[in-house]
């Protein structure tokens, strides 16, 4: 029980302020290369560039942290609230090598994500119209996901699911207090 308590705790957790962020972003040592890539990026199964936003929270630049998430993720925002980082990029964060604490990852993604919400900063900047239309059927993580990089690509997208209210496993499989 005591688990599951902590679970919720973890997830009851308030956003970051803006200060937290900056100092929280600026404990990455931004590692990888051209040779090898950081160890958070290899682990992120959609491909985020983890060290390029969250270099942009250090520099007090939440937008372009945004746009490098939604660049790779055009469902960031939801991914930064369920993904399950510390089994995947914060396991490997050279700091734990260190003995220090993993970079907040999630907590920054949510904080970068949200700010760009707030702020109607675009997700993308949709390509021109190239004149054709696409269906999409499933408004769930997947579908939304299609829809949204055929829609940056300049089709004109519908989407069609069974339910009433979009989002699938989102809006009717998370706990409701992990999404907003």
């Amino acid at each position: 029980m005591s688990a599951v308590l902590d679970d919720v705790a973890r997830e009851l957790r308030p956003p970051l302020t803006a200060e937290a962020a900056v100092v929280e972003a600026d404990r990455c040592l931004e590692c990888g290369g051209l040779d090898a890539p950081a160890p958070c990026v290899a682990d992120c199964p959609a491909n985020v560039d983890v060290p390029g936003f969250v270099a942009a929270i250090a520099a007090g630049d939440p937008a372009a942290a945004a746009r490098t998430i939604f660049a790779e993720n055009v469902l960031g925002g939801t991914c930064a609230r369920v993904c399950p980082v510390e089994v995947l990029c914060q396991r490997d964060c050279v700091l734990v090598h260190e003995g220090r604490a993993p970079i907040e990852i999630g907590a920054l993604q949510r904080y970068a994500t949200d700010w760009a919400y707030r702020n109607g900063v675009p997700l993308r900047t949709a390509a021109r119209s190239n004149g054709k239309s696409v269906a999409v059927v499933g408004a769930g993580p997947a579908g939304l996901a299609a829809a949204g990089e055929l829609a940056a690509r300049g089709y004109a997208v519908t989407v069609y699911d069974e339910r009433e209210e979009v989002g699938g496993l989102v809006r009717y499989a998370i706990a409701p207090y992990r999404m907003t």
